[in-house]
């Protein structure tokens, strides 16, 4: 990297680049502590812009390439992530990890407070619910949002809901016959398990309208 001539001349005379202070033994070759700590934040967020934009785009969470369609990485970040991380992918050392964080009552993943009364923190539990609908990663939080913006009530009866307990996810129009619309927000709703199962893969209409059936056949 090249210096201008008064970053050099500090650098030759064992001062910070940016501030002209003595580096100290706590600094780095070129900064001085206090300098090297607002470089580290000023590069951490500006490597989260950029992986956000990456998730945006759905390209691999490490390097931006095309991801191998599981995962946030390419096949190539994956094998390093696993290479660098073999614990993560022992499956008889998530088994142990998981019964640990039960034991102790935290997040069965990574050992975080859990969410509610669900078995894993805030991240894990929306990401237990969106992967299998496909939703990108940045949305997590949006849905999620709605559950917290709704006041925990389900959609189609009001029913309080407990994340971990009853709480779920249905489509509005079925992903059986709308696939299409299975990661659109506007076509998520968060409702109760039972009721989920009983709509099944009617539309919205058709579910309101048994409903109305039901009601008028028990009062009849």
């Amino acid at each position: 990297m090249a210096y201008d001539k008064t970053q050099q001349s500090r650098i030759d005379a064992g001062l910070c680049k940016d501030c002209g202070s003595p580096r100290n033994e706590d600094g780095t070759s070129v900064l001085c502590r206090p300098c090297a700590s607002k470089a580290a934040k000023r590069a951490t967020a500006r490597l989260a812009k950029v992986r956000e934009k990456r998730l945006e785009d759905g390209l691999c969470f490490g390097c931006g390439a095309q991801r191998d369609g599981e995962t946030v990485y390419c096949s190539s970040c994956k094998a390093k992530h696993k290479a660098k991380y073999p614990a993560r992918y022992d499956i008889k050392h998530s088994q142990t990890r998981r019964k640990r964080n039960d034991a102790a009552g935290v997040c069965r993943e990574c050992g975080k407070e859990r969410y509610h009364e669900s078995n894993y923190c805030h991240h894990h539990f929306i990401a237990n619910i969106a992967r299998p609908y496909k939703i990108p990663v940045d949305l997590w939080e949006i849905l999620l949002q709605k559950l917290e913006q709704s006041d925990f009530t389900c959609f189609y009866t009001g029913k309080q809901l407990v994340p971990g307990i009853n709480a779920c996810v249905d489509h509005l129009s079925s992903r059986s016959q709308h696939p299409d619309k299975i990661s659109e927000l506007d076509n998520l709703v968060w409702c109760d398990k039972w009721i989920n199962r009983m709509k099944g893969h009617m539309s919205y209409q058709d579910f309101i309208a048994l409903c109305q059936t039901i009601v008028t056949h028990a009062q009849s």
